[in-house]
């Protein structure tokens, strides 16, 4: 009889959903997840079975021109799950609490609850550098490739999955992928090792951008052609997103599994991100994420149509300028305390992270020099380097002597 019981056993489907920023500048990120949110609790995902970080706070920011809402698309339809579905908010969207809601410890709040006999979706969104996703200002240590692969051999070790399908929407999302191996795992991500991902669809109405490049396409393609393949909404997505390269990951085994294995079975749905005279959606219209907090004050400049905000967006946007212009010079002063001459212009990416190096040259930025942003993200590669040529005792005592005291405060980090 436990025989046939077991045999007879139905796989669940869970879904772990995170945006990892905060300001009203990164607006996409959130709009994402929770776009996302809204297309599987529309398909009938169970809710309990949903979890979610995200800081939460552009739905009520200041800038937003309808608080309480949230669009991710051009018909401008509210995709807010509401406060009560988000499960990890403010401070509590961390590193931490991602890794413990993926190995189902409960300590904190939710956590999965799945099965050897489940399939679990994970979708992050937000900021990356080389091996790493972030987490919002603020919130503690980011999110680092390496920890991402010991948290998912965890999970198979403890049988919390049958099929994991996890997509990443970050700059240089490969090289957190290259990094995972478990069989039953299958990844796409929005672009490669050695390349940032784009902003997308600015809205004249919401003044910022509502998504990133990627993630529309990959959405277009899991709403029009819900009975494809995994391998199908990784090439779609790849075919129609233009700056960076989309790329697929783990046990090619899965590949061929229908999208419905984990977002289950739905009508398909005719996606036109074009529909509207508020938003902008030509290729051109992105913005590589390294930029995309000055593209965002630049836009903004440009709609105003009062002086007194004028004023204040041209003083956000000179002392951002100013303070990008300070971190440089700390990095060319770190970098040059080790290598003298300082490393070629276009130096490649290692092909090898010492993470317990990275991760202290990192978070020791952090702490003595100021909070990470898109600016800086784009400059981590040269901690990878650095690490290759000395310790992570002396990278450490470099960026102190850059840094005798903070340089940035981190709320000078949100529009």
């Amino acid at each position: 009889m436990f025989l046939v019981f077991s045999a007879l056993s139905v796989s669940k489907q869970w879904a772990v959903l995170m945006a990892g920023s905060r300001g009203y500048n990164n607006y996409r990120h959130q709009a994402d997840i929770f776009h996302i949110y809204d297309i599987i609790k529309t398909r009938g995902f169970p809710k309990e079975n949903i979890i979610t970080l995200a800081y939460n706070d552009v739905v009520r920011h200041k800038d937003n021109p309808y608080p309480g809402k949230i669009f991710a698309t051009a018909d401008h339809k509210n995709v807010y799950p509401g406060r009560e579905n988000i499960d990890y908010t403010g401070q509590d969207a961390n590193a931490e609490n991602f890794f413990r809601v993926l190995l189902g410890d409960t300590h904190n709040g939710r956590a999965l609850q799945s099965t050897a006999e489940d399939d679990v979706f994970v979708y992050y969104d937000d900021h990356g550098a080389p091996g790493l996703l972030c987490v919002p200002h603020n919130n503690g240590p980011e999110i680092y490739a390496d920890n991402i692969a010991s948290v998912i051999s965890q999970m198979k070790k403890e049988k919390k999955f049958r099929n994991l399908f996890f997509v990443i929407e970050a700059c240089y999302s490969g090289s957190v992928a290259l990094n995972i191996t478990e069989p039953n795992v299958f990844i796409i991500t929005a672009a490669s090792d050695q390349q940032p991902s784009y902003s997308a669809q600015w809205d004249s109405r919401l003044h910022t951008f509502r998504s990133n490049e990627f993630t529309q396409n990959f959405l277009k393609y899991i709403l029009e052609h819900p009975d494809g393949r995994l391998i199908d909404s990784a090439n779609a997505a790849a075919e129609r997103t233009v700056h960076s390269h989309v790329l697929s990951f783990g046990d090619m085994k899965l590949a061929k599994l229908p999208l419905s294995t984990f977002l289950l079975n739905a009508e398909p749905e005719e996606v036109n991100n074009e529909d509207s005279g508020d938003s902008e959606n030509s290729v051109e219209n992105g913005a590589s994420t390294h930029v995309a907090a000055l593209e965002y004050l630049q836009r903004r400049l440009k709609e105003t149509t009062s002086k007194e905000e004028a004023n204040a967006i041209k003083g956000q946007i000179e002392h951002e300028v100013q303070r990008r212009a300070r971190s440089d010079k700390i990095f060319d002063g770190i970098t040059r305390r080790i290598v003298p001459n300082g490393l070629p212009v276009g130096t490649k990416f290692v092909n090898y992270i010492d993470y317990d190096c990275y991760r202290t040259a990192i978070e020791g930025f952090r702490t003595y020099c100021g909070e990470i942003d898109e600016n800086e993200l784009a400059k981590m590669n040269i901690f990878t380097h650095l690490c290759e040529r000395t310790d992570k005792k002396t990278i450490l005592e470099d960026i102190k002597k850059e840094c005798p005291v903070i340089q940035w405060d981190q709320e000078e980090l949100y529009f």
